[in-house]
């Protein structure tokens, strides 16, 4: 089998709201989709994507480039089952150094479907074996005011996700969108009002150039309490 083709899309995907973070707000999912074609009639689906610019500086834009004016080259001609090989090709493209990430997992992600569907298996299997069925997912909350990051945190904990991340803005502590005296306020005041349903937010050690947070779902009482060390379910920043 032969990797004939890898068509590029680019898609906008609008969000429901604007969704903010340190380095600025869009109010649109940027993605791109490739088709990878084969000899054998099998194609396989990668996708890529950014909110704003990726922390290696891939736009959508960039993306697109390079998938189609230089990943695809590289690529066709090759055996999609040889994904180690395909790997490497792509990781020389840039004297293998780290870079062109997103381009380089929609590449993956199409072999890897071009695979499971030529063997009738299930990626999972083929790479060790099926594990679990059923995942934790986590959604991430935007720079927003105190009150309104912790209403929609408990919206999001009603619909089941168990973590979530906080997007809090660069800068010192004192600096971040979410100051430690708002935050401490408004948590208080809404842990008040709403017993059986909390969520905690605390300040991790600085350091860091963007400010850090871990947030909390509460399972068993209501802990909506800055500064705790150690909560039993979290995501760290």
């Amino acid at each position: 089998m032969k990797i004939t083709s890898v068509e590029c899309h680019m898609v906008t995907i609008p969000y429901k709201n604007p969704y903010r973070m340190a380095p600025g707000e869009t109010k649109h999912k940027k993605q791109i989709i490739i088709v990878m074609g084969t000899d054998e009639g099998i194609s396989g689906i990668g996708e890529a994507g950014v909110t704003l610019v990726e922390r290696g500086g891939e736009t959508q834009e960039a993306i697109y480039i390079t998938l189609k004016k230089y990943f695809a080259p590289i690529v066709i001609g090759m055996d999609p089952f040889e994904i180690g090989k395909i790997i490497d090709k792509l990781e020389a493209f840039n004297q293998g150094r780290t870079g062109f990430l997103c381009a380089k997992a929609a590449i993956d992600q199409a072999v890897y479907d071009i695979v499971g569907k030529a063997t009738n298996q299930p990626i999972a299997k083929l790479l060790g074996g099926i594990y679990r069925s059923n995942f934790k997912v986590s959604r991430s909350l935007g720079v927003k005011p105190p009150k309104e990051m912790a209403e929609d945190a408990l919206r999001l904990k009603a619909l089941g996700y168990a973590m979530l991340t906080v997007k809090a803005g660069f800068g010192s502590f004192s600096e971040a969108a979410v100051s430690s005296d708002d935050l401490s306020a408004q948590a208080s005041s809404f842990t008040r009002r709403s017993k059986r349903n909390s969520v905690t937010f605390s300040r991790l050690p600085s350091g860091v150039a963007t400010a850090s947070y871990r947030v909390e779902i509460a399972t068993r009482k209501p802990a909506f309490v800055l500064g705790q060390t150690k909560p039993s379910r979290s995501a760290q920043f």
